[in-house]
């Protein structure tokens, strides 16, 4: 944008104004001199209103604007992303994009989705450890413990749980590169890479507290193994499994919505399912591989 003062807010700028530019907010396309509210480069429709307004650029508690830990507008923004029409309608491509920090809040949403994965696994391990091998005592905290046989460590376990986390972790970036792929089939090409990235990224905020939630029943398990024992309660610590389905759910519907709202690309539905059908298979197929790999791995060392 030029340094020279904005017009008045009215539905078309005054372009005979001296020194004004106006650009896409989506391939940064120069839009000087045109009538229609319409990008003749990627095709994106806008408000003249919110390309002049300054008041427009500056998002009210959105992570990716602030600086420092900004903890508060951490949360504030993975909880409005439950709520996808309230938040797309307050975010808009005219807001300057900051790649660091928007790979920061992924960052920290993947890692406590990881999280709920691998304390499922040590919640599993804990309770098998506790069966099997502190039979040397015969007692934990005065209740009865172990059937007398060691406790071995099985490797193939933490595998499955390995896997399970990639696929968590790398859902998102296979569907941005899906994505990418149907926005250049729409001749969307011009778009600019970090708007999509962005899209993606924020609908992934319900993972975060999918984890969160699976941390906490997994911290009360550990509470109650060592208090109850294992054979005087029922034991599910893979309860953040279960949120796989909602979380997943949850993430489409973001997505469908910021591409409705935010990139304001057609046929938004049709895209987006098919997008996720390419990530599934694209996934099962990727597991296929790791699992024929994991028995050709077992079966040379003769495990």
């Amino acid at each position: 944008m030029s340094t020279a003062p904005l017009p008045s807010l009215a539905d078309q700028p005054d372009w005979e104004q001296p020194g004004l530019e106006v650009v896409c907010p989506l391939c940064e396309y120069n839009l000087r001199g045109l009538t229609e509210p319409r990008c003749p480069e990627c095709g994106y429709q806008f408000v003249w209103r919110e390309l002049l307004d300054p008041a427009r650029r500056v998002h009210p508690y959105l992570f990716e604007h602030k600086r420092g830990l900004a903890i508060g507008a951490f949360f504030k923004t993975a909880w409005m992303n439950l709520r996808p029409g309230r938040f797309w309608r307050t975010l808009g491509p005219q807001q300057p994009s900051k790649p660091r920090r928007l790979i920061a809040y992924w960052i920290v949403v993947a890692c406590v989705a990881g999280a709920g994965v691998f304390g499922a696994h040590g919640i599993s391990e804990l309770r098998y450890y506790l069966d099997v091998n502190v039979a040397t005592s015969g007692t934990i905290i005065g209740l009865p413990y172990g059937n007398g046989m060691p406790y071995r460590y099985d490797w193939r376990n933490l595998m499955l749980y390995l896997v399970m986390a990639a696929v968590i972790v790398a859902w998102p970036c296979i569907t941005f590169l899906a994505l990418m792929v149907f926005q250049i089939s729409m001749r969307r090409a011009k778009v600019r890479p970090i708007h999509v990235l962005r899209c993606v990224i924020y609908s992934s905020s319900a993972m975060f507290w999918a984890g969160l939630a699976s941390l906490a029943w997994e911290a009360a398990l550990f509470a109650s193994l060592i208090a109850l024992g294992v054979g005087r309660m029922a034991i599910y610590e893979d309860f953040g499994l279960f949120l796989t389905i909602p979380v997943g759910l949850a993430f489409t519907y973001c997505l469908i919505v910021a591409f409705r709202r935010y990139l304001r690309f057609s046929h938004v539905i049709a895209t987006i399912l098919c997008s996720q059908l390419i990530v599934f298979l694209s996934v099962m197929a990727a597991f296929s591989l790791a699992q024929d790999a994991y028995r050709w791995f077992y079966g040379l060392h003769g495990w």
